[in-house]
């Protein structure tokens, strides 16, 4: 798995700053948000109704890619603030 893609400006200064293995940590804290992130968009997505008989297959591709794209664009722009707190918890767990 390929871990998230976020500008290094939105990641802490002592991140940034700090060793490769606080940048690893890091990482890690993002991943877990993005998994975070991901499960979130899949309860708020509408499950496809495949009672009503208008299946429509661009409509179940999209409902299954909107997740994972909202969660990749929350992500990318920094998350929603758990992944510093994670950090904090995984450095002091290291």
């Amino acid at each position: 798995m390929v871990g998230p893609v976020v500008d290094a400006a939105l990641m802490p200064a002592e991140v940034r700053d700090g060793t490769a293995k606080d940048r690893a940590l890091y990482a890690t804290a993002l991943q877990f948000e993005q998994v975070l992130e991901r499960q979130l968009a899949q309860l708020a997505t509408p499950e496809p109704d495949d009672d009503a008989g208008d299946s429509d297959g661009a409509a179940d591709a999209y409902s299954q890619m909107l997740p994972d794209a909202l969660a990749n664009a929350l992500t990318g722009a920094g998350g929603l603030g758990l992944a510093p707190a994670l950090y904090h918890s995984l450095k002091q767990a290291s």
